[in-house]
């Protein structure tokens, strides 16, 4: 009578199903540390840990790095990294036979994702972009102006009751292309505005006026070449250094109330 093979090989397959669900769980080389350590410390052990020690066993033994494995034993469980030398020998042992039998099971001998993947580097913070200055409008210190391709004008506050009659406004040269400015008031000893502009402008054909409403000395200024200026008015070197103009309080220039 032919024996019933089909029974015998029932029993061997369902062992080499759950000793590879052991294998692949790590519940096997857990035990198998806790024996060789003598601490039941292993059994709680994640996947991670149990593969960075996997990594110092599977290799050639004179290749090992005992110290390696002391340190990274201290550094996971302080308490084993004072094991003595034949429990780590015991637990190296019981590594590489994990993947041994893993590799022989045709299971992975490592478990989850390993090595892990690179941290994605945190993106870089965006530079903050400093806001463009407006080309057609600003602040010089002491004036306000705007611009357009073909004109310019500078606004300078004065007290209230400012007359024209008080005010003098010099271009140089004083007919055809002109480059400096300078403007003068009686109440003040030096210019309120002085400087080299920027490119030239027709000096027969600049027009100023004093505005009620704003009680400011508006000058237009028309330009010789149409274009947006880069910058306005660069302080003349010889009164670069001198005070401001007056400031305005009260309608009363501060010069005055002496």
């Amino acid at each position: 009578m032919r024996p019933n093979i089909r029974f015998r090989s029932q029993p061997r397959a369902m062992a080499s199903t759950l000793r590879a669900k052991s294998l692949r769980s790590g519940e096997a080389l857990r035990g198998d540390l806790c024996a060789a350590s003598g601490s039941q410390l292993p059994r709680g052990w994640p996947e991670p840990t149990l593969n960075r020690l996997l990594d110092f066993a599977d290799v050639p033994k004179d290749a090992r790095d005992p110290l390696g494995f002391k340190q990274a034993l201290a550094e996971i469980a302080p308490a084993l990294g004072g094991l003595p030398l034949r429990a780590r020998k015991e637990m190296l042992t019981a590594l590489a036979a994990h993947a041994s039998a893993a590799r022989a099971a045709a299971v992975p001998d490592r478990f989850g994702e390993w090595p892990p993947p690179e941290p994605t580097p945190p993106p870089r913070p965006r530079k903050k972009e400093e806001p463009r200055a407006d080309p057609t409008a600003g602040d010089g210190g002491g004036y306000r102006w705007t611009q357009s391709e073909t004109d310019l004008t500078i606004a300078v506050a004065v007290p209230d009751g400012t007359t024209k009659s008080e005010v003098l406004l010099q271009l140089a040269p004083s007919h055809g292309p002109a480059t400096r400015l300078v403007l003068r008031a009686r109440f003040w000893p030096q210019p309120l505005v002085a400087g080299e502009l920027h490119a030239e402008v027709e000096a027969s054909e600049c027009m100023w006026h004093l505005s009620a409403d704003t009680h400011e000395i508006v000058i237009d200024l028309p330009k010789v070449r149409p274009s947006l200026w880069p910058a306005i008015l660069a302080p003349l070197p010889a009164i670069a250094s001198k005070p401001a103009p007056p400031p305005v309080a009260g309608g009363v220039p501060h010069a005055a109330a002496e």
